[in-house]
């Protein structure tokens, strides 16, 4: 009986051990590995050659689109599953697009992750029905809603908008320059652009004002 290699790949070790040990209570599955660290993701799996990679989105403040891209051109035949907190259509979409097998949400049950193990390594792909409502309605709609922004990210978008630097937003909110500079990379995201230019552009069209 074939047993599956699984990394995963997560700095939430807490959640990535409580993983663990669910998918080793079943025996077609071995946990090769907790990764926390991006930087080490690429070298692991040329090393481990695991069957599949369950891939969080922000691991430590670096979004994992590059990583799962990078995973894809490696090894074809990988199996990624991004299992994530974040529930925006845009970062489905870029996750999607970078070459994820599925996508499925943190809050899921060790049943539904099973599941979708199962479907994955079957040569399908699978979205769990909370991503595919988010992934149809978002193909549907061309505007954004800024109410799906939380509190900071609203106060990070308003601050980005009067032209301050990533330095001196962390010096006002007391946080790291890498944390502000993940918080605008985020921003972009799931506002889908790609520079402060087509960022003011999209606020001007939607008409969003924030204090």
């Amino acid at each position: 009986m074939k047993k599956y290699k699984i990394i995963i790949v997560d700095d939430h070790l807490l959640f990535a051990q409580s993983l663990r040990f669910g998918l080793e209570n079943n025996a077609l599955y071995h946990v090769d590995s907790i990764i926390d660290d991006l930087s080490k993701v690429l070298n692991s799996v040329k090393i481990m050659m695991p069957d599949l990679v369950l891939l969080d989105v922000n691991v430590k403040g670096l979004h994992s689109k590059e990583i799962c891209q990078q995973l894809r051109s490696c090894n074809p035949e990988l199996k990624i599953i991004v299992i994530s907190m974040y529930h925006e259509f845009n970062i489905i979409r870029e996750m999607k697009n970078a070459g994820a097998n599925g996508y499925i949400l943190k809050n899921a049950d060790l049943d539904q992750i099973s599941k979708a193990i199962e479907t994955v390594l079957a040569g399908k792909e699978f979205y769990e029905n909370d991503v595919k409502s988010i992934l149809k309605k978002g193909q549907n709609t061309s505007e954004f809603d800024f109410e799906q922004l939380n509190p900071r990210e609203k106060k990070i978008l308003a601050l980005i908008l009067l032209a301050k630097t990533n330095k001196k937003i962390a010096e006002e909110l007391t946080l790291s320059v890498k944390t502000i500079e993940f918080y605008r990379n985020s921003l972009y995201i799931k506002l889908d652009v790609k520079n402060i230019i087509q960022l003011v552009q999209k606020v001007q069209k939607t008409n969003y004002f924030y204090v």
